[in-house]
């Protein structure tokens, strides 16, 4: 199974502006002034500006006394250009902000995604900010501790890093993986590494969605494991730790 991809979508606010700027680059310049300036204009009722269609955050920033003035464009004109542009870009950067997913803001909480996944952060893990702290990327290569359940985070395990570890030669109770691309884990796991740093502990649970075959087939636990068999459809729970990230 393949992770959603987690490209971000380009900038709101990039977007906005990109749509905005040349017109009222054109509007504002002295070519504009001076074209309509010389021409006969013929008097005109004086129109409001409304953002309605953008939300409360440029509707209140523009009234009706930013009209555009009868004759040859003014300095109130400009002025209510560059307001305009200025609601704008708030708008958007309003409309970017409510587009990101819902973060615990304090130093060890719960983290839910947009895909359903729920994260609770119980160690926090270094400080560092290289990126050989993390948190881990597409294609990282890491060492994971972890165990997982069905039931809740105290219920029968299906699989265990140190299952899988005590396998090998080295007899570690961890595993090494890569990020994203190793077909052993379920889509779930690859997301909550993501937000970990080296060291940081927690627990997540995985909703079917985000499980093996998108929890659309049952599938074999490990062969060291009380559960043998978890159905398809099934939350699962799991403890975890990032141990190291040895490639990032």
């Amino acid at each position: 199974t393949h992770p959603p991809s987690l490209a971000r979508r380009p900038s709101s606010v990039a977007v906005a502006i990109a749509l905005i700027a040349v017109p009222a680059t054109y509007m504002l310049s002295p070519v504009f002034v001076a074209t309509n300036a010389c021409q006969s204009v013929r008097p005109r009722r004086a129109a409001a500006v409304t953002l309605a269609d953008l939300g409360p955050t440029a509707s209140s920033a523009i009234d009706a006394t930013d009209a555009p003035a009868e004759g040859a464009p003014t300095m109130h004109d400009r002025r209510s250009a560059l307001r305009i542009l200025a609601a704008l870009a708030a708008t958007a950067a309003a409309l970017e902000v409510e587009s990101e997913p819902s973060f615990a803001l304090d130093p060890l909480g719960t983290i839910t995604t947009k895909s359903g996944l729920v994260y609770e952060r119980l160690v926090p893990g270094t400080e560092g900010t290289s990126r050989r702290d993390g948190p881990p990327r597409f294609a990282s290569r890491v060492w994971v501790r972890y165990t997982a359940h069905v039931d809740g985070f105290d219920g029968p395990v299906f699989d265990s890093s140190s299952f899988r570890g005590m396998r090998r030669p080295s007899k570690n109770d961890y595993v090494e993986l890569t990020v994203s691309v190793d077909p052993g884990y379920p889509d779930g796991m690859y997301q909550a590494l993501k937000l970990m740093k080296v060291g940081e502990k927690g627990r997540f649970v995985i909703p079917p969605e985000l499980s093996y075959a998108e929890g659309k087939i049952a599938f074999d636990g490990d062969q060291d494991a009380t559960v043998k068999k978890v159905d398809k459809n099934t939350t699962t729970y799991y403890d975890v730790e990032l141990v190291n990230i040895i490639r990032p």
